[in-house]
């Protein structure tokens, strides 16, 4: 997260409380779902018994709570700099984001999201993490996390003895392209797999927006997503289905054809669709 000068929350008779943080719009109560759902579930699928999670920004506890639906996580870590001030906005005017907060497994730090991950590299630090989500407030409003060196310390405390996943906020690919396709093309150079993913959110720039999802060992598309244990653990969503799952990655050709790498939907294991297709909960 970003040092905040402004918060503020505005009320809307259609999209409910809406927060504000320096100008921009972070999240409205209609469609904060669309967003957080996303970023939370689609890494955690992938990794049914991921124990370890870290947010850095994310500081309205929206990603974290989604990730906190999965019982198998056993400590949710969220770095945010202006942490203490949204928590209190959030148990104020989001109270069912507040959850997050209160949540046993959960540990926060009012700190640099940069300079919490650096200390953690320098001494050592092996508790590794099986998904960090970067939640920042605005791509390239906050400098210091969009480094290649910041990628390449966030790379050393992800699990290496088994699959990890990194996923950060990008723009909208619609209006911002040329940001997405820098960010894709530099995370390639750091990890394996780096492949963007898109969701409609109506109240962020143009309602087109993406994320960006980094492995050295998951591929989006081509590895095994066990649906049946994603169905065993009864997450409600608004938006999140394992068909808008993959649907995600099969990005419009006027954004595929300048990035190094993008989903494509025949590369969808059989046994994952074999799946979806025999779990009753998905009908």
């Amino acid at each position: 997260g970003i040092n905040a000068e402004y918060m503020g929350v505005f009320s809307h008779q259609y999209l409910g409380n809406i927060l504000v943080i320096d100008g921009s719009l972070q999240i409205t109560e209609r469609d904060e779902s669309n967003y957080h759902e996303m970023m939370a579930h689609v890494p955690l699928a992938y990794i049914p018994e991921a124990a370890r999670v870290l947010v850095i920004g994310g500081g309205d506890g929206g990603i974290l709570l989604r990730a906190l639906q999965h019982e198998n996580i056993r400590q949710g870590i969220l770095v945010d700099i202006d942490q203490e001030a949204v928590q209190d906005v959030v148990f104020h005017y989001f109270p069912y984001l507040h959850k997050a907060f209160v949540d046993p497994r959960t540990k926060t730090f009012a700190s640099d999201g940069k300079k919490w991950v650096e200390e953690r590299v320098a001494s050592g630090d092996e508790k590794a993490f099986d998904v960090i989500f970067i939640d920042s407030t605005d791509y390239g409003a906050s400098e210091t996390l969009f480094t290649d060196e910041f990628y390449r310390s966030i790379s050393r405390i992800m699990r290496q003895a088994s699959d990890s996943i990194l996923v950060l906020n990008l723009d909208s690919p619609s209006w911002n392209m040329d940001t997405v396709i820098h960010v894709q093309k530099q995370l390639a150079e750091i990890f394996k797999y780096s492949f963007v993913f898109q969701c409609y959110q109506p109240t962020f720039l143009s309602g087109h927006y993406s994320f960006l999802f980094a492995s050295n060992t998951v591929h989006p598309m081509k590895s095994k997503v066990d649906w049946a244990a994603w169905a065993k653990k009864r997450i409600p969503t608004y938006y999140y289905t394992p068909d808008v799952h993959y649907a995600a990655f099969a990005l419009p050709a006027m954004l595929q054809s300048r990035l190094t790498m993008t989903g494509q939907l025949k590369d969808i294991p059989e046994t994952s669709l074999e799946e979806i297709r025999a779990e009753p909960y998905f009908l």
